[in-house]
């Protein structure tokens, strides 16, 4: 589709952005190779975002990538919660107020809550899981 001028395709833009959010991928260093190719020989066919996502992502060595997508998680993690975040901080500054003491401890062990909720969408965080294995 052209747009002002510009061939951009809306389904490679897609499918590169998909592959940018692939956090193996970045971690093992195996993105496709399309991915580095096409964007290089024909920019054209990408939008500027995707561009400026592939150059981020890729520019820069894996451990930065995994970092920037670890941190986007998390920020869209927190931004769903902003909410509660900003709901919790107002009970703590008028628990402050009044120098209530049960009140701040409750606020307090509100906040570190979903801080721990946002926390646990990092990228290797550690999960507690059980499993049962038959030994046969």
């Amino acid at each position: 589709q052209e747009q002002g001028g510009r061939w951009e395709s809306a389904l490679l833009t897609r499918r590169l952005t998909c592959q940018l959010q692939d956090p193996v991928a970045f971690a093992s260093v195996s993105l496709p190779l399309w991915c580095l190719s096409l964007p290089r020989q024909h920019p054209f066919l990408f939008s500027l975002d995707a561009r400026r996502k592939l150059l981020d992502c890729t520019g820069f060595g894996s451990s930065h990538s995994v970092y920037r997508l670890q941190e986007s998680r998390v920020a869209a993690h927190r931004a769903k919660l902003g909410d509660s975040i900003r709901a919790a901080q107002q009970r703590l500054a008028i628990a402050r107020e009044h120098q209530d003491f049960d009140g701040i401890a409750r606020a307090t062990d509100d906040i570190d809550e979903i801080e721990r909720r946002v926390f646990s969408r990092r990228i290797g965080a550690i999960a507690s899981d059980l499993a049962r294995v038959s030994r046969d």
